[in-house]
């Protein structure tokens, strides 16, 4: 596989250079394979872009998608190909919402309203008055900040009437929301498949 053969190429050109151990060449190799597969993740997402004509329109999603994805977690696919194709998805609806639909002002604020709510209850772990035991994000401050700052520049789009700006935060936000719900759905039913595992 190509891939394989670039990170292992790498992996013995440092070593030419340095003494690694293999703990380090664990992680280079790692570090390599997350590199190019978000490489890939980005040529898929400007392919299916350049096909729906809204390649900038999606990168500005992309942009304001990546740093809660990151902070935030949610769902992961458990295997390295079922992401590229749950990614093509994701990133095909991205790209059919941007071309296809426009919402009024209204539908937009509940939405974005609505998003930013749920990711807020998730951030301080509201849904663990009904279900204790679920393993949240640590990294609550950031993520905090992350909304904020989508926050100000959604008002800010607002009063100087940039819709599509406002229409690339609510996009980002939206599919961040169900990455995130899908992630605790997953939670809840390991939990209780233990639970009835442990009763037997």
């Amino acid at each position: 596989m190509l891939k394989r053969k670039i990170i292992n190429k790498t992996i013995l050109m440092i070593e030419n250079a340095y003494r690694l151990s293999d703990i380090e060449k664990e992680c280079i190799d790692f570090g390599m394979n997350v590199v190019i597969h978000q490489i890939i993740c980005f040529i898929i997402a400007g392919l299916i872009a350049i096909v729906f004509g809204v390649l900038i329109e999606l990168m500005f999603v992309i942009t304001f998608f990546i740093p809660l994805r990151i902070y935030g977690g949610g769902y992961h696919a458990s295997r390295p190909s079922y992401c590229l194709f749950y990614s093509g998805v994701m990133f095909t609806l991205m790209s059919i919402c941007l071309k296809f639909f426009e919402l009024d002002y209204s539908t937009l604020h509940w939405i974005f309203i609505i998003s930013f709510l749920v990711v807020f209850g998730i951030v301080h772990q509201w849904i663990k008055i009904f279900v204790k035991n679920l393993v949240f994000i640590e990294n609550t401050n950031q993520i905090k900040i992350i909304l904020l700052v989508m926050l100000i520049i959604y008002v800010i789009a607002f009063f100087i009437g940039k819709k599509h700006i406002m229409q690339y935060i609510t996009l980002a936000l939206n599919a961040n929301v169900i990455l995130l719900v899908m992630g605790i759905r997953n939670q809840i039913l390991n939990l209780f498949k233990e639970k009835r595992t442990a009763r037997f």
